[in-house]
């Protein structure tokens, strides 16, 4: 008899945990449909009331050095809670190891931290269950679950929390899709708005001007200068933050944008604290791409990117910067073949006016 009641319970146990898989399996396609990382929080919580137990869950994702958890739900509770990557607690070791933790006891795990005081007092919680979001090998958010009850969760718990995960990260994998297919349209709009523009300026400030406002749209990165070669110096010509200094550097000296231009190549500095060239000019700075506008073999000026994180330009964003770079050299070209003709065109006119009529005598 209590052999067979064991048996019962197992099976009914098996049932529920197939029935909670396949109410997850079915809700997850919500997820196919969500447009942005609100949305897939806001269904992601849907879910979790739908097929586990808890008194605060939620999932968060990774933004800069915080994971942050958008919404809380079953309760009363602060719209955005935020969790230093560098801090002690059983979500960030979660995403550190790119491993499930489930904790029966939370009072025995050091890492253990209450929710952080935001002006409400959170559920006094004794079990946790957190697990990582992977996508493509790195753990980018995690979705995490306390209970007030000490031994809260199972092994089934966890394994229907790591498949709502898979499914997050689906949905996450989607959506960067989509974001890098509407980033490329506009960026080769931006770069096809930019050789109109070019076609349409008549002085070298029209052409840097169109050249700037075309890194904006195209790289859209904070710290932008264009800068010109004036004889043996470099001088900013138009940035997105100007000094109260003019910022000029000679050719003869440091500064990774003097060395592009002398190199006539790409200096591309992952880490400008690394760099015996660089000369501080942004504070905040640290990563630069430096890029040389090049014609007829002289540099006339530098396309120069600057970003507050290590290692931040992708290869795209350097071709992309390369390629308007030898957009602007090409327009350069043509302006100065444009004023040549034009001076051509001056002295043959003069020559013709100032011609005296010829006198013809014919013997009759």
């Amino acid at each position: 008899g209590e052999g067979l009641g064991i048996i019962n319970t197992d099976i009914t146990q098996l049932k529920r945990f197939e029935a909670r898989l396949n109410a997850l399996h079915m809700s997850s396609t919500e997820l196919n449909k969500a447009e942005s990382f609100n949305e897939i929080s806001l269904v992601t919580v849907k879910i979790l009331g739908q097929t586990l137990e808890y008194e605060w869950g939620n999932v968060g994702f990774i933004e800069g050095n915080e994971l942050v958890f958008q919404v809380v739900i079953k309760g009363e509770g602060p719209k955005k809670v935020s969790i230093p990557l560098d801090s002690k607690s059983v979500v960030v070791r979660a995403l550190k190891t790119r491993r499930s933790q489930l904790v029966q006891n939370v009072r025995l795990d050091p890492d253990y931290i209450a929710l952080p005081n935001l002006g409400y007092t959170p559920p006094t919680s004794l079990s946790e269950l957190a697990v990582p979001i992977i996508v493509d090998g790195e753990a980018i958010g995690a979705i995490n679950i306390e209970s007030i009850h000490s031994g809260s969760y199972s092994e089934d718990d966890v394994k229907l929390l790591e498949t709502l995960a898979q499914h997050v990260a689906s949905a996450v994998r989607r959506i960067r899709e989509l974001e890098n297919k509407r980033m490329q349209l506009e960026r080769l709009e931006a770069l096809n708005l930019h050789l109109l523009s070019l076609n349409t300026a008549r002085s070298l400030d029209q052409v840097l001007d169109a050249t700037y406002v075309a890194l904006d749209r195209i790289i859209g990165f904070s710290i932008v200068d264009v800068i010109k070669v004036e004889g043996d110096r470099l001088a900013d010509y138009i940035a997105s933050k100007p000094t109260d200094q003019p910022y000029t550097l000679p050719l003869d000296g440091k500064g990774v944008t003097v060395r592009a231009a002398v190199l006539k190549q790409t200096q591309y500095v992952p880490d400008v604290r690394e760099d015996p060239d660089y000369v501080q000019g942004n504070e905040a700075s640290l990563s630069e791409l430096a890029v040389p506008v090049v014609v007829n073999g002289e540099a006339v000026a530098v396309l120069n990117l600057e970003k507050t994180e290590p290692g931040a330009f992708t290869e795209q964003e350097m071709k992309l910067t390369e390629t308007l770079a030898a957009h602007t050299a090409i327009a350069i070209r043509n302006l100065s073949y444009l004023e040549a003709l034009n001076r051509s065109e001056d002295r043959y006119r003069v020559l013709v006016e100032n011609t005296s009529d010829a006198v013809f005598v014919v013997d009759a």
